[in-house]
Order: C-alpha cells, then sequence, then structure tokens
C-alpha cells in the first residue's frame, strides 16, 4: 500500500507518474508534492496532466573553412542529434544551450609595430557559430 507519509521523493515521483498519469516538474518540492498526493486541497497547483513540450527554435550552424560540410553531433543526457551545417533547422531550447557553450581557443599572432616582437594571442570564440532563423 503506497502512503504518501512516509514515501521517498522517488517514490513519490514515480507514484505521481505512473499511477496517477501525471507529469510532474523536476523542480517541485518534495512536501508539496507529498501534500498533493495525500489529498490536501490547500496546496498549489503543481501537478499537470499535461505533457509540456520543450521550446524549439529555427537555427543555421554556420560552415567554417576547417569544417567545411562536416555535420554537428549534440549530445544530451544520451540522446544524440545530428544537425547539418547551412540548413535551417528546428532545435530544443536545451541544443541551443550546448551550441553556446561549445566554445574552443583560437590563437593569432600579433607583432609589436615599436619593437618587432611577436606575441600570440588566445581569444575564446563558439566552437559551432550559430545565428537564428526566427
Amino acid at each position: 500500500m503506497f502512503d504518501p507519509h512516509t514515501a521517498t521523493r522517488d517514490e513519490l515521483m514515480a507514484y505521481a507518474k505512473d499511477v496517477k498519469g501525471m507529469t510532474v516538474s523536476g523542480k517541485i518540492g518534495t512536501e508539496v508534492l507529498r501534500s498533493k498526493l495525500g489529498g490536501e486541497s490547500n496546496v498549489e497547483e503543481v501537478v499537470s496532466d499535461e505533457v509540456v513540450p520543450p521550446k524549439k527554435r529555427t537555427i543555421i550552424i554556420q560552415s567554417t573553412g576547417d569544417q567545411l560540410g562536416d555535420d554537428v553531433l549534440i549530445g544530451i543526457n544520451g540522446r544524440n542529434t545530428m544537425i547539418q551545417r547551412g540548413e535551417p533547422v528546428e532545435v530544443s531550447e536545451e541544443i541551443i544551450h550546448v551550441l553556446q557553450n561549445a566554445k574552443r581557443t583560437m590563437y593569432v599572432t600579433k607583432t609589436d609595430k615599436q619593437t618587432g616582437e611577436a606575441a600570440l594571442i588566445d581569444r575564446e570564440v563558439l566552437a559551432y557559430p550559430f545565428q537564428f532563423v526566427n
């Protein structure tokens, strides 16, 4: 017999999903979920029967000289997505977040005009430059 008052957070989440058929946000507090499943009516509505699809945006990943024509493989929690460069593609906000955080370091040689000494300057750039279409 399931008792929401003694169940762990994982048990509460599983019960809400498997038995009640509800989709529960991972950000919900354990006590709020416990109260909701216990049937108390004074708790704010935080459990929904609707599945909210992730927000999507259309992007184009730029072709770069050294990687011309290469597709970009993005992996998030074991799920891989292959994105073709130069083509508009609809992707989730999670993929956009990964692309925004994928950086690489480029090095440029600069010569001092007065002394003639060369210095190696580094700068961080996007590994996969992209633009939003919409």
